[in-house]
């Protein structure tokens, strides 16, 4: 009866969640002198950006294959907060509390920069067309790159961060509450449909982001040191990882492989983490992501995922 007992336990541990020790830091890049506050994940998955706090100040580009710094830039007068790519691949786009915005080619050019409110997150949509800013109030500016005009959006709290789902439609926000939530903004709606709480967040900005297979789920660091992974449409907290040793402030999901992701934090490092080893069928691709991204409550199920776009994508 006890050993009947004791595996019933640990099969009802595996379906509540992530805690499938399968999860694993495949590599760690070390070379920021302050607190990583930004990463962003190249488009073809080769190489990251990442923002690195005071008394740094930079903008460092990373080879991953290298576990290398490659590039540093040096353009932030204040801390540099947010930092994304160009469809291209070639340029980004940084921002930062010294008010300033760059576009900027992996060679260290200066495409156009200009001022701006303090910055406290950057997204650009898929198109590369509009730049999303969140600066230090409560609203959303959508910044046209061509024409340089803008329509804003108002939240109800202070933002500190902010990500867009691959078609453009859904943006998570998330805010400075007197309970911490992300909302899960429909773009074609203009309104929130979706809200997630469980983070710790009072002092420092936290990022969160979409992933999985059809960006079915949303992460977010935490001041907790783990990270939070939730449902997205039902908003059901599915479980939390550790492993980091101070504040997790971003998280970013690899565009090109629904199994991998990476988290930045205060401890000064950025862990990859990943599936290992990864699903090689169909029906491990199902049976494993049931077991690791499973929920116990009545009305969630395992995702009907479409085996061809997880084995292309």
């Amino acid at each position: 009866n006890n050993n009947n007992n004791n595996n019933n336990n640990n099969n009802n541990n595996n379906a509540n969640g992530l805690s499938d020790p399968e999860f694993k830091p495949i590599k760690t890049l070390v070379g920021h002198t302050g607190p990583v506050s930004s990463i962003a994940w190249s488009p073809d998955d080769k190489q990251i950006l990442t923002c690195g706090g005071n008394p740094d100040f930079t903008v460092r580009l990373w080879s991953i294959s290298e576990s290398a710094c490659i590039k540093t830039f040096s353009k932030h007068a204040d801390n540099p907060t947010a930092v994304v790519w160009l469809p291209d691949g070639k340029h980004f786009i940084s921002g930062g509390n010294d008010k300033s915005i760059f576009i900027m080619s992996l060679d260290g050019r200066v495409i156009r920069s200009w001022t701006s409110a303090r910055v406290n997150d950057l997204v650009l949509t898929p198109n590369g067309s509009t730049l999303l800013i969140a600066c230090n109030e409560k609203k959303i500016r959508l910044h046209n790159l061509e024409t340089k005009n803008e329509v804003v959006l108002q939240e109800t709290e202070n933002i500190t961060s902010m990500e867009l789902s691959r078609d453009g439609r859904f943006l998570l926000v998330a805010v400075n509450a007197a309970i911490p939530e992300i909302h899960l903004w429909d773009l074609s709606q203009r309104s929130i449909v979706q809200k997630y709480r469980g983070m710790k967040q009072q002092r420092f900005v936290v990022r969160a982001c979409f992933g999985g297979a059809n960006q079915a789920f949303v992460m977010s660091g935490s001041e907790d040191k783990q990270v939070y992974i939730w449902h997205r449409d039902h908003g059901t907290l599915l479980d939390v990882l550790t492993g980091h040793s101070a504040t997790v402030n971003s998280i970013t999901w690899n565009p090109t492989n629904p199994y991998m992701f990476c988290s930045a934090s205060d401890d000064h490092t950025i862990r990859v983490w990943a599936i290992i080893p990864p699903p090689t069928a169909s029906s491990s691709i199902r049976r494993r992501r049931a077991n690791v991204f499973n929920t116990t409550s009545p009305d969630i199920t395992p995702m009907d995922y479409d085996d061809r776009s997880i084995l292309e994508g």
